[in-house]
């Protein structure tokens, strides 16, 4: 399996309560165009980011009250996203926690 979630081609999703584990890429990636609003997921042991987002329209995604954990690369990994609001996360044990 490559991404537990892949949002593109201009889709604006929700995404929640989910356990979304053990990919060998993102959880959940939202790409250029795209937007989410991601809550209440359990989100851990991902190799890359547990959350992966960037791109235009993709700022405006909204991730809150998730637990993310144990990730091996990024627990939340923005590129692009100066409007993406992230409120009440835990965000535990993922190699770099959120990178901006």
């Amino acid at each position: 399996m490559k991404a537990g979630i892949e949002v593109s081609d201009q889709a604006k999703v929700k995404i929640n309560n989910n356990f979304i584990c053990m990919n060998d890429f993102q959880g959940i990636i939202i790409k250029e165009n795209s937007n989410a609003k991601i809550m209440y997921n359990e989100i851990y042991k991902n190799i890359k980011a547990n959350i992966a987002l960037g791109g235009k329209k993709s700022s405006e995604s909204l991730i809150i009250n998730n637990k993310i954990y144990t990730g091996s690369s990024q627990g939340i990994y923005l590129c692009y996203s100066d409007k993406c609001k992230v409120y009440y996360n835990k965000i535990i044990n993922n190699y770099i926690g959120i990178l901006v």
